[in-house]
């Protein structure tokens, strides 16, 4: 094949000539197919398979396949060509692949090609919470909407409740929805709840919401008065909400012989009061306040105190240890102490009775 000459020659009684003869032969068909191999994946539904002629005489060449789930277009044709390729998924299960083999037959040789294609799987639902709780002070949460499926996941969200409101009421795929309460629309002093419903094709998740508003704290005390007389020295009185929402509190006095002690908290408590005597006059009464300031309210509480006024005291004993024992009263109206003497007596620990005249 390629260029063929030949010469010859021409004699006659005029002359001798030489002709030269060329001819040449057209190179055979040869089919040359770009792609070895062609993998859809998942999405992609066509592709292109690119057929070539790399010799001179004309191409003829034939698809054949039998699968179910392709087509090719065109199936035959000839020389140079592209040829689009189309899945149908319709016939694979959901969740698995595919392979075959597409052959090209023609004059100038064959060619296989691997064909390779995937359904995904089934789209899945997947909300990441199944409750919400704000209590009384969070306004702001969120949660998670995933698809943990193959194929694209459409979903919406429904809610009628007046207190919430969420950012993204449908989407596609996932998503991170951010919640929100309005305290307003809730009466002060109760609590709320709801349901938000995450809502796709093929099912439904369910999210428990719950949300409460304070109300408005009352302060109490009891007692509100406290009297300590000329002997006590600690008294209690209690702090209490009688009301709703949280009680902050203090105590506040200025009276140099009384003390608290607590001075401050939330809702209810204990608070111990105690009375030092040292700087007061005996025989003199005090009086006094302690105040309790809230957000709920203030409260005083009435504090009395005296202190003991001594008639006459008598000391007995020497240097050493000196124990009495015991103390009667006597029939004149004086006393008897009776104990023990180191400071009189033999020097050690002797028997020891002291008798005192009222006088």
């Amino acid at each position: 094949m390629g260029l063929n000459e030949a010469k010859f020659s021409i004699s006659s009684n005029g002359g001798t000539k030489e002709v030269i003869v060329k001819a040449s032969r057209k190179t055979p068909a040869k089919l040359v197919v770009q792609e070895s191999e062609i993998d859809f994946g998942k999405i992609s539904t066509k592709k292109t398979l690119t057929l070539s002629n790399t010799g001179q005489e004309n191409l003829t060449w034939e698809i054949e396949e039998n699968l179910t789930w392709l087509s090719a277009t065109p199936k035959s044709g000839t020389n140079d060509q592209e040829v689009t390729l189309t899945i149908d998924r319709s016939n694979v299960t959901k969740g698995q692949g595919v392979r075959g083999n597409l052959t090209v037959k023609s004059n100038g040789g064959e060619k296989i090609v691997l064909i390779k294609a995937v359904k995904a799987a089934a789209a899945q639902l997947f909300v990441s919470v199944v409750d919400l709780a704000f209590g009384d002070s969070k306004t702001e949460t969120q949660f998670e909407v995933k698809n943990s499926g193959g194929e694209d996941l459409d979903w919406q969200i429904h809610e009628s409740l007046s207190w919430l409101s969420v950012n993204f009421k449908s989407g596609t795929n996932d998503q991170l929805i951010t919640v929100r309460v309005d305290r307003s629309q809730i009466q002060k002093g109760t609590s709320v709840k709801g349901v938000i419903q995450v809502e796709s094709d093929s099912e439904t998740k369910t999210i428990e919401v719950t949300a409460a508003r304070a109300g408005v704290p009352t302060l109490s005390v009891s007692p509100t008065s406290l009297a300590f007389g000329d002997t006590s020295t600690s008294k209690t009185f209690q702090i209490s909400n009688s009301g709703s929402g949280d009680l902050n509190w203090t105590v506040s006095e200025t009276l140099p012989w009384l003390s608290v002690d607590s001075k401050s908290g939330t809702n209810g408590k204990t608070i111990t009061v105690t009375v030092d005597r040292t700087g007061l006059s005996a025989g003199v009464n005090v009086s006094g306040n302690i105040t309790v300031s809230s957000n709920g309210g203030n409260k005083t509480i009435a504090v009395s105190a005296s202190k003991q006024v001594t008639n006459w005291d008598k000391t007995f004993g020497g240097n050493e240890s000196d124990i009495a024992e015991s103390l009667i009263s006597t029939s004149d109206g004086g006393f008897a102490i009776a104990g023990r003497t180191q400071s009189k007596g033999a020097g050690n620990s002797d028997f020891w009775l002291v008798k005192y005249k009222r006088d």
